[in-house]
């Protein structure tokens, strides 16, 4: 019992450095590009990127994923949740976990960038990446799911090597 103690993410330096700086550089990065949208763009035009793939078109989302409305308190305390369960769920891992806590870090980051906008009026999440076959959304939103992707990968990656 002692020893897997010490195998925690917890008290392993180069851990901290996987995860803080995948979830530091992904908020920066998320909120430098709705910024630079922002500044740029009007809401509901588009600009084309890659013709007939990829535009930009700015808009606010109310709610979560895919446009769902729950009401702001709701998606504030799922936010705030998620968050919470992310970090109990890094310093808890093992130190060996590389791709387990840059993964986390990506989710947090995605989470803390859309939190922000939560936080600010009008309390939507501003969207800009339109691909012709999906819904609008933002660089959060992409952090999030390479995170949730990653996350998932190293635990299938992790059940095969113990069968």
């Amino acid at each position: 019992m002692k020893q897997a103690r010490l195998g925690r993410a917890a008290r392993h330096p180069p851990s901290h450095v996987r995860f803080w700086s995948a979830a530091g550089l992904g908020v920066l990065a998320d909120l430098l590009s709705k910024w630079y949208a922002c500044k740029n763009l009007v809401v509901g035009e588009s600009h084309e990127v890659i013709p007939g793939i990829l535009d930009w078109t700015l808009g606010y989302n109310p709610g979560i994923a895919f446009g769902i409305e729950l009401g702001w308190w709701v998606i504030l305390f799922a936010v705030v949740v998620g968050i919470v369960l992310v970090m109990w769920l890094f310093f808890t891992s093992d130190k060996s976990a590389v791709c387990y806590h840059i993964g986390l870090g990506l989710i947090l980051a995605g989470a803390l960038g859309n939190l922000v906008d939560r936080l600010r009026e009008p309390r939507q999440v501003r969207d800009f990446i339109d691909f012709s076959f999906w819904p609008t959304f933002n660089l959060a939103d992409a952090l999030l799911c390479v995170g949730v992707a990653m996350v998932g990968l190293w635990i299938l990656r992790g059940r095969t090597e113990r069968s």
